[in-house]
């Protein structure tokens, strides 16, 4: 996939689903909607479990992915994203509408199931709130870590891998 076939859409209306937002699209003739991963609006890194139970936000964000469709429309449509200085403007309603940026790094269909990921990602979670445990229970003094070179430069011998004193504070 590259990213002149796909598109960002900051703001979107949270009634549309991934339905709406194919038939918009086909009916504009810009393309043939791949898929579509809807995000909540505004949203930082990480994972934020309360807009996977609740997609039925006032808004959400969607990055829309596509087959390519041989229409002067959508010539028209992809040659205006490709420039990128401003995003396109698409008139959904006349209330409503939809600015498309070009999508830079847009991100393959995972192998995974969405469970799955929500299961790795709560597993990740658990594992870092365990080890941000630990560190607070690690008395505060010098500390041990692993550094090859410096253990070659100190002790003069070639052990590999093993363990240096820092002295260095926390």
């Amino acid at each position: 996939m590259t990213s002149e076939h796909s598109i960002y859409i900051p703001y979107v209306n949270g009634q549309h689903t991934v339905d709406t937002i194919t038939a918009i699209l086909r009916e504009r003739k810009i393309g043939i909607v791949s898929f579509v991963d809807f995000t909540a609006a505004g949203q930082k890194r990480g994972f934020i479990e309360a807009f996977a139970a609740s997609s039925r936000t006032n808004v959400k964000s969607a990055y829309v992915h596509f087959e390519l469709m041989e229409t002067p429309e959508a010539h028209t449509f992809w040659q205006m994203v490709k420039l990128g200085k401003d995003p396109v403007r698409l008139d959904i309603t006349s209330r409503e509408y939809w600015l498309c940026f070009k999508n830079h790094c847009p991100i393959a269909r995972a192998r995974m199931t969405v469970h799955q990921v929500v299961d790795n990602c709560r597993f990740l979670e658990e594992r870092i709130e365990h080890l941000e445990a630990l560190l607070q229970v690690l008395p505060r003094g010098p500390r041990l870590f692993l550094d090859e070179n410096k253990v070659e430069a100190e002790t003069g011998t070639e052990t590999g891998a093993d363990m240096t004193l820092d002295e260095s504070p926390v």
